[in-house]
């Protein structure tokens, strides 16, 4: 019996505060409605009805219908985000920690090769001549069998120049160098650029 009764009131209040909403959103001025009555009080009734009458028939087409009480909810806004802007301090790198960092930079420096290193690689190896074998560049140390290893990338557009370009074409056939045990052959060849070369990118 309570709970049904606690139910019928919260409904019952929820009702209430949709009457209050609506009648504090129609304007804020009821006296207009008061004023229209007594307009129609003073009338004669056949007036008053024809007024009524004309009413009625402009508001034919006026649906009204209340939304379902158990439907309603509160807006209370949205809650505001905690934005943490104190920048974070990290705990400062121990030996090891710095060890392995300066080994990790001082490899990715040593492997690391630029276009115009390699560009220069093959064009000393070529010296006067337009091409040759993968297989037959020089190695005079490390660096020079890095840049061995990267050789065919010197046929991307970043080594090309404004007067030269590389092409590497392969030959389908496996050999072995002094350095490597098995290899797949390229030639090498530098072309000039003509007028036509240089518009086509070729």
């Amino acid at each position: 019996m309570l709970p049904a009764l606690r139910q019928a009131l919260n409904g019952f209040t929820r009702r209430a505060d949709l009457i209050i909403r609506q009648l504090s959103y129609s304007g804020g001025r009821p006296t207009r409605l008061l004023e229209a009555c007594q307009v129609l009080s003073e009338l004669e009734p056949e007036e008053r009805d024809q007024r009524l009458a004309a009413a009625g028939l402009d508001l034919a087409g006026v649906r009204l219908a209340l939304p379902e009480p158990d439907s309603l909810r509160l807006y209370t806004g949205r809650p505001r985000r905690q934005v943490q802007s104190r920048a974070e301090e990290h705990p400062a790198l121990d030996r090891e920690a710095r060890r392995r960092l300066i080994i990790q930079q001082a490899v990715e420096l040593a492997f690391s090769i630029t276009a115009g290193e390699l560009r220069e690689y093959i064009l000393n190896a070529l010296h006067q001549g337009h091409s040759l074998h993968s297989q037959n560049l020089p190695v005079r140390d490390a660096r020079d069998l890095l840049l061995n290893a990267h050789s065919i990338e010197v046929a991307t557009p970043a080594a090309d120049s404004s007067e030269f370009r590389f092409r590497v074409t392969p030959t389908g056939q496996r050999v072995r160098s002094d350095h490597f045990d098995q290899l797949d052959e390229f030639i090498i060849e530098l072309l000039e650029r003509t007028a036509d070369t240089a518009g086509t990118g070729q």
